[in-house]
């Protein structure tokens, strides 16, 4: 059983960004596994995954939306950014040994991305256009 599925309704209408959220969802449910299982290392080695990743997509994202002139790219970079300082934070956590974060970042992780693709991503998908 997985810990985050994804379905249509967090499709944002653009094949490159569906399958990046798909894959972050993958990497989300790679941390679940890991810490189900108790391993402090291996959630350090996974979450390090999704970080990267996760700054690979924002990139990748911010750049389609400048390619198409999207009129709130300001803000979503602004948002993005933020993001990028939570996990940081997250991470910092982690890394110090904390053998709570495992848990706070399991929610974290799920909550945010279904927050993010729904609020924030939709905002940009009557824009795109595969």
């Amino acid at each position: 059983m997985t810990y985050f599925d994804w379905s249509g309704g967090l499709s944002v209408g653009d094949e490159r960004m569906d399958e990046q959220h798909q894959a972050l969802i993958g990497y989300i449910n790679d941390f679940y596994a890991v810490a189900e299982k108790g391993d402090l290392e291996g959630c350090k080695k996974v979450f390090g995954r999704v970080v990267d990743f996760t700054r690979y997509h924002f990139n990748d994202e911010e750049k389609m939306l400048e390619k198409i002139n999207y009129p709130d790219l300001s803000k979503h970079k602004f948002i993005h950014k933020q993001l990028v300082s939570r996990v940081t934070e997250l991470g910092a956590k982690l890394d110090s040994g904390d053998k709570q974060s495992p848990a706070e970042i399991k929610l974290f992780l799920k909550s945010w991305l279904t927050a993010h693709i729904k609020g924030i991503d939709m905002k940009y998908s009557g824009h795109v256009s595969d």
